[in-house]
């Protein structure tokens, strides 16, 4: 692979071709190890935003790895993140926290939970 498209469309190509459960334990993974290497970081580094995820990413692993009764808690999540000040289409003016690589992926992996498509994966 010599180009980051090329490994994007490998990855999405190998993610289509997977189950949805599949799917999300993929990004639930991507999303920890994001998580993991920014509650790593010394603490005026790390993002009140994305350290508040942690919840949420945990019921995510719990959804994906079977427990059907973490659906609730993940829907719960997202919807906090949805009316939460975060969501926004402020574009440069708003909070910057949700474009974290980590929350962003964390928020992801949670709609891959929920949703089962291959977008919120890849």
């Amino acid at each position: 692979m010599n180009t980051w498209q090329e490994l994007s469309a490998s990855v999405e190509e190998r993610l289509t071709e997977i189950s949805s459960g599949e799917r999300g334990v993929f990004a639930a993974g991507i999303a920890e190890r994001l998580l993991s290497w920014h509650e790593a970081l010394p603490e005026d580094d790390q993002a009140p935003f994305t350290m508040s995820l942690r919840p949420l990413l945990n019921s995510v692993w719990e959804g994906v790895l079977g427990d059907s009764t973490a659906f609730a808690a993940v829907k719960r999540g997202v919807a906090e993140f949805m009316l939460s000040d975060f969501c926004h289409n402020d574009g440069q003016d708003g909070p910057e926290d949700a474009g974290e690589p980590a929350a962003a992926a964390t928020l992801h992996a949670a709609h891959a939970y929920l949703f089962g498509c291959t977008d919120f994966a890849v």
